[in-house]
């Protein structure tokens, strides 16, 4: 992983916490898709309401889910999965 390590300012993410009424843990990865100007890939209901122009919809099903390397490829730089 190293190499795709990123920091973000906690004050940041507080605030897009605050605002939004997502935890802090989330609003950091919300905070570090908007900063690299990509998309979020989650499954979690709460963050896709919050933020619906910086996330997508993750839909898993155990025959859709693609291996690492296919999904690597498929996913950047547009999107963070997590």
């Amino acid at each position: 992983m190293k190499g795709r390590e990123y920091t973000v300012r906690s004050t940041d993410v507080l605030r897009v916490a605050e605002a939004s009424g997502c935890s802090a843990y989330d609003c950091e990865f919300v905070s570090v898709a908007m900063a690299l100007g990509v998309r979020l890939v989650t499954a979690d209901r709460q963050v896709l309401r919050a933020f619906p122009s910086s996330t997508l919809q993750w839909k898993s099903s155990a025959s859709r889910i693609p291996n690492s390397n296919s999904m690597n490829r498929r996913l950047r730089p547009r999107s963070i999965l997590c």
